[in-house]
C-alpha cells in the first residue's frame, strides 16, 4: 500500500512510540468503540520494535488460524505416535494369540490322545476279563482221552 508523499502521520503517533504496552492498552481503553470505524474488542494491539500496531480482524483471525494449524499438527503427530504404538501393541497381541492357539491345539490333541489311549486300555481290560471268564468255565467240549486218541489217528491217516 503506497501513500502519497504529502502524507505525514498525526502527532499522536509520536506519543505512541514512547509508550509501553500497558500504557497503550490503557490509552486505547479510553477511546470510543467506534474509533477508526472498527471496534477494538475484535482487534488486537501489539507493540513491535517500539511501534504501535493494531491488527485488523483478518490478521487476528489469520493468527488464530495459524495457532489452530500448529495445534492440529501437534495433535496429528501425537495421533501418529499413538497409531504406531497401537500397531506395535496389536502385533504383540496377535503373537500372544497365536501362541495361545498353538497351546490350545496341543492340549486338545493331548486330550484326544488321552481319551483314545483310555478307550484302548478299557477294551484290553474288557477282553482280558472275558478271556479269564472263559477260562474259568468248565469245558463243554469232550475232553475224553479215548476220543482224542481216535481223532488224532484219523487226522494222521487223512494227511
Amino acid at each position: 500500500m503506497s501513500r502519497s508523499p504529502r502524507y505525514s502521520p498525526p502527532k499522536a503517533y509520536a506519543k505512541f512510540k514512547k509508550m509501553n504496552a500497558d500504557e497503550i492498552n490503557n490509552f486505547i481503553d479510553n477511546w470510543p468503540a467506534h474509533a477508526l470505524g472498527r471496534t477494538f474488542a475484535s482487534s488486537q494491539i501489539a507493540v513491535a520494535d517500539g511501534r504501535l500496531r493494531v491488527l485488523t480482524e483478518a490478521e487476528t483471525k489469520l493468527n488464530v488460524l495459524r495457532q489452530q494449524v500448529k495445534g492440529l499438527e501437534t495433535k496429528l503427530s501425537v495421533m501418529k505416535e499413538e497409531k504406531t504404538e497401537l500397531k506395535f501393541l496389536m502385533e504383540k497381541l496377535k503373537n500372544e494369540m497365536a501362541k495361545l492357539e498353538e497351546l490350545r491345539r496341543t492340549e486338545a490333541d493331548g486330550r484326544k490322545l488321552g481319551i483314545i489311549s483310555q478307550n484302548q486300555l478299557q477294551m484290553q481290560l474288557s477282553d482280558m476279563r472275558q478271556s479269564f471268564k472263559d477260562s474259568m468255565r468248565p469245558s463243554e467240549s469232550n475232553d475224553d482221552p479215548v476220543k482224542l486218541k481216535i481223532a488224532l489217528q484219523y487226522v494222521k491217516l487223512t494227511t
